[in-house]
């Protein structure tokens, strides 16, 4: 075995849940088969397929990211991605026109602006529920 095989054992045996540890799963999995089914079942005219790859990796970090705050905004999905403002904001658009992601105005990072602000959905909804 070499030195690098080694490494990515012990690697993938660190990032295992230990025997009996709670794991913590919330909406993940639901999250992001409802999203997939939603991007491949319903295109919008003219999508491609890569655009489909495209839109399902973005819901993906999409849902990682809301378990710690449900708002994302594009600057902080360009932050994450690397991606450019342009093509963060075409990924969005027809995640929005689907009712995956609900676009509001809110303050902007520095608080004194407006900024577009994403929210998945499923946030919205219990927003609205409880709101």
């Amino acid at each position: 075995m070499s030195k690098q095989d080694d490494h990515k054992g012990q690697q993938a045996r660190r990032h295992q849940s230990k025997p009996g540890s709670p794991r913590t799963v919330g909406f993940e999995l639901p999250f992001m088969t409802m999203s997939m089914n939603q991007i491949l079942a319903n295109p919008v005219e003219g999508e491609t397929p890569s655009a489909h790859l495209k839109q399902i990796g973005l819901m993906t970090v999409i849902g990682c990211l809301t378990r710690d705050n449900p708002v994302i905004t594009i600057t902080r999905l360009t932050e994450i991605t690397g991606l450019t403002r342009s093509a963060v904001a075409e990924m969005i658009g027809p995640l929005v026109e689907r009712g995956l992601l609900v676009e509001e105005m809110g303050k902007n990072a520095m608080g004194r602006g407006m900024a577009r602000q994403f929210l998945a959905s499923l946030h919205a909804d219990a927003r609205a529920h409880h709101g």
